[in-house]
């Protein structure tokens, strides 16, 4: 892909043939959520296998083959922890697309759109109805360390 997010499809698509005529599968893996990357793909997309999110979400077509999902209690748990943390704006990612609180900012929104095109803002993250794959957190570095010590569990 260039600077502005796009590739040459007619190319793409004339190799993409030739691997499908061959027996070859090609594979889109990605830390971006698959409603960014099937657009990409868009004529295709229900031919190829998608790894997203960092790897928790894998389908293919309208097929889901793995679902890394949080649990629950779990989701409560961590969004209990960085709600204290106010300083740090949070982006819940699940299938449908991708949470803030209504209280960041604009500026957070506008950085972040390239990377979730479905932004949905939300009073509360427990009003969430979706699977929960990752979340992603804007912090200053020098917090990141107290954060992983305050999420770690189960050691």
């Amino acid at each position: 892909m260039d600077d502005q997010k796009k590739y040459d499809k007619k190319r793409f698509l004339g190799i993409f043939e030739r691997m499908r005529e061959s027996g070859a599968e090609f594979v889109v893996a990605s830390g971006n959520q698959y409603v960014q990357l099937a657009p990409f793909f868009e004529e295709i997309k229900e031919e190829i296998t998608f790894v997203s999110d960092n790897g928790a979400y894998v389908c293919k077509g309208n097929e889901d083959i793995f679902a890394g999902v949080f649990e629950k209690e779990d989701f409560v748990e961590i969004t209990n922890i960085l709600r204290e943390n106010t300083d740090f704006e949070t982006v819940v990612c699940g299938k449908k697309g991708a949470y803030v609180l209504r209280t960041v900012s604009d500026e957070f929104c506008d950085s972040i759109a390239m990377y979730c095109p479905v932004l949905i803002k939300v009073e509360d993250f427990a009003e969430i109805d979706d699977m929960i794959f990752k979340f992603a957190l804007s912090c200053k570095e020098e917090e990141t360390y107290r954060l992983l010590d305050e999420l770690k569990w189960g050691d």
